[in-house]
């Protein structure tokens, strides 16, 4: 994706799913290695609940162009970036 590489974990259908992404720089403006979560159905819904459970939203959430969903970048409660997709 862009020249960056990224590894997409093995899952059965209505399982958790996700991938592991190589330097993306993230809103919070890090570089390492991100790992984006699944979240087909209920993005808007985990994006609600971030803040209130103690969490950040590290921008606002980005529609990919050509179909292929949606994202945000989030930070938990002990610092961790996450990346949150959505292909529905």
């Amino acid at each position: 994706m862009d020249g960056q590489k990224m590894a997409v974990f093995n899952h059965e259908k209505d399982s958790a799913g996700g991938c592991i992404m190589d330097s993306p720089k993230t809103a919070g403006g890090q570089t390492g290695t991100l790992i984006f979560l699944n979240a087909n159905g209920i993005l808007t819904d985990a994006v609600g609940r971030v803040e209130k459970a103690g969490g950040k939203l590290l921008g606002h959430v980005v529609k990919l162009p050509m179909d292929l969903g949606s994202w945000i970048h989030i930070e938990d409660t002990e610092g961790n970036k996450v990346g949150l997709h959505a292909v529905r």
